[in-house]
Formats: structure tokens, sequence, C-alpha cells
């Protein structure tokens, strides 16, 4: 059984590592053919020395793998952490290390990566793609609507703080597992670009400040449909050191990990492994 590991930074855990997978979700528009991107649209609702804030992101679908042998990470790293009590809850792959662990426990990870069924970490993006788009537009994802296909590996080794609301600051380093979702069933389609149309950042703060008061939980979903070309093109015109940071795009940011489902947009801190 595995024993109970701890939540938070300490002198010696103070390095974040986040694993996790995304899909970049294409689909033809089934009006006129053109390519289009689906990304995730969220709006956090958080209340801070009681002021009320949002957190707005528009990022891939996907999110943290999770561990599912903690004993196998002790053996490499030694001692960590869980960065929040959320992440441990869930046994998410958001962790804090001793910075001189992160070489061997990056390799692995890259390791665990490459192979289908890891038994140490989950990296098959299913589970995430059908619990977002069930939050985003309300239905239940079917394998005979879209095709997955693997694609390469996304390491950002430069320390980074997070934007994470459970961890905000904690310098990062992180591994994507690059996914490709093809939606291939046009009901589908329409309904991604009804639900992209129809929810604008006013109607995402109101339904999670909503959500907050009425269920606990201050956040709404939605997605933000687009043609891929003109995402490819908002990263075409910022400078290639900034397009990790948030670019504007519609009215809205598009977050740092959207360039990394991108294999054409270059970006320095990324290294590509293909």
């Amino acid at each position: 059984m595995d024993e109970i590991v701890g939540v938070g930074p300490t002198d010696e855990l103070n390095l974040r590592v986040s694993a996790a997978t995304l899909a970049r979700v294409l689909f033809p528009n089934p009006d006129d053919g053109r390519l289009m991107l689906a990304l995730e649209r969220k709006a956090t609702w958080v209340e801070k020395d009681r002021e009320t804030h949002f957190i707005h992101r528009v990022q891939p679908f996907g999110g943290a793998v999770r561990i599912n042998d903690t004993n196998k990470l002790r053996e490499i790293i030694g001692e960590f952490h869980f960065d929040s009590l959320k992440s441990r809850d869930e046994h998410d792959f958001r962790i804090l290390i001793n910075p001189d662990g992160w070489s061997s426990l990056r390799e692995f990870t890259i390791e665990a990566f490459r192979v289908r069924d890891s038994p140490h970490i989950e990296s098959d993006p299913t589970r995430e793609l059908v619990e977002e788009f069930n939050d985003t537009i309300g239905l239940a994802l079917k394998s005979s609507q879209y095709e997955l296909r693997a694609g390469g590996i996304v390491l950002e080794n430069e320390p980074r703080p997070t934007r994470n609301v459970h961890a905000s600051g904690n310098l990062t380093v992180r591994v994507y597992k690059i996914y490709e979702a093809g939606i291939m069933d046009p009901s589908l389609s329409r309904a991604i670009i009804k639900n992209s149309l129809g929810h604008s950042e006013e109607r995402l703060q109101r339904q999670a400040e909503e959500n907050a008061r009425e269920k606990g939980r201050g956040w709404a979903n939605a997605i933000l449909a687009a043609p891929l070309d003109e995402v490819q093109a908002a990263y075409a015109g910022t400078p290639p050191e900034r397009r990790k940071d948030p670019v504007p795009f519609a009215g809205t940011y598009l977050d740092g990990n959207v360039s990394a489902v991108l294999e054409d947009v270059e970006v320095p801190s990324y290294q590509r492994i293909f």
C-alpha cells in the first residue's frame, strides 16, 4: 500500500513538477470545411481578502496525469509532497521535489509517456477528454465520435511560477504528452461551435459565481472554437520569447500551454521530443 504523502513546499521540497496530457482537438467546420481548434475556457471565482476575483483561462483539453504508484516515485527521487490537498486526493502528478531529483524524474516521466499503458502513471488522455467535454457542453463523449492519435512530448525544463490556483507562484517544470483528437461527428462539431458562440467571459463569470454560492465550487467551463490558422497567426505575430505567456486572441487570452499543442509554433523554453 502507498504511504501517505505530505502536502505543500518545504525548504528542501521546493521545485514543483507537473506532468500532463494535452489534446489538440481539431474538427472541420460543418458549414465551410475550415479546420477548427477547440480549446477549454475556464472562469474561476476566487474570494481573497474579502474581495472577489475572477481568473480566466483558455487552454487545451487535458490535465495532470494520475500517479498510480507513489512508491515508485519515492524509489527514484526520495521523499516528495503533493502541491495541494486536491492533488493528493486525486493522485495528480503535481508534486514538489528536491531540485536535485529533477533529472532522474524527468527521464522517468519521458519514458513512461513513451508507452501506452505505464503501470506507474496514467498517460491515456481519454478520461480527461470525457470529463471535460461533459463539463463544457454537457455531452458524454463517445469513442466513435473522435479519433485519437499520439503525438510528441513537450518538456519545459526552465522553472516558471505556476498560475494554478491551488499552488500559485510555485516554481514549476513541466512534461506534456501531446495527443491529437480529431472530431469525426458533424453533430458534435456543431455543438462545439454553438457552445463557443454562446459563452462570453461575462456569462462565464456569472456562472462561476452562481456555482460558488450554490454548489461551493467557484468555476465554470465552456469551449472556445476558432479557426486553427487564426490561432497560429496570433502566435506568429507574437515574439518567440513571449509565446509562453498569455497571448491575446479574440477578446481573451490564450494560456501559455496552448502553444505546446501547436507543433509549428516555436517556443524557446520548450523542448519537443518526437
